[in-house]
């Protein structure tokens, strides 16, 4: 009887790999080593310093780690910077911040707002959640996506005088929250 069973074990097909890692952006993967991202953008450096501490975006989502890496991108056609943030587990989360925005051109950097939340809702489909406030000379934009396996927070700040900001946060969901949905907090401003 346990030769039987031992024959129909190993009859039995291997179990397929496990799926890869959440793709962050632009192929790199959640859990990527710092070696890995340097690899898959050699063109990149180290991030800038930057004044106000992680993460450099209004209404990020929640959790912490370092600033490892810097690669000059494009966001929709808009010209940005991903930022690639680790912590020991490796490769935690993005930031894309789209640069050349003008001060005082509100009209124009929410144009490329809306080019970039249009992107990514063909890209992830309709967010979960959309504020979308513009007045006098005060807009902000801040947009949600969750999908089984990232979330991503979309956050356009601009009023006014003050230096507009657009960035883009994509982050693997931890697998305690994939069935509860995502967790962002609101965090500092611009």
């Amino acid at each position: 009887m346990l030769a039987l069973l031992l024959a129909a074990a190993t009859a039995l097909p291997p179990l397929p790999p496990p799926a890869p890692p959440p793709e962050l952006w632009h192929g790199a993967r959640a859990g990527m080593t710092p070696a890995q991202v340097v690899a898959l953008f050699p063109h990149g450096r180290a991030p800038a310093p930057t004044t106000l501490g992680f993460p450099p975006v209004a209404n990020a989502v929640e959790g912490g780690g370092a600033a490892g890496y810097a690669v000059d991108e494009e966001v929709f056609g808009h010209p940005a910077v991903a930022t690639y943030y680790f912590q020991a587990g490796g490769l935690l989360e993005t930031i894309v911040e789209v640069q050349n925005l003008r001060l005082r051109h509100t009209r124009d950097n929410v144009e490329i707002a809306r080019d970039v939340q249009a992107g990514l809702t063909n890209f992830y489909g309709p967010p979960k959640v959309c504020a979308d406030t513009d007045k006098r000379g005060l807009a902000r934009l801040d947009c949600r996506w969750v999908t089984s396996s990232v979330q991503i927070g979309l956050s356009y700040v601009d009023y006014g005088g003050l230096g507009p900001a657009l960035t883009v946060a994509v982050r693997s969901l931890p697998p305690k929250k994939r069935d509860t949905g995502a967790i962002f907090a609101r965090r500092g401003g611009h």
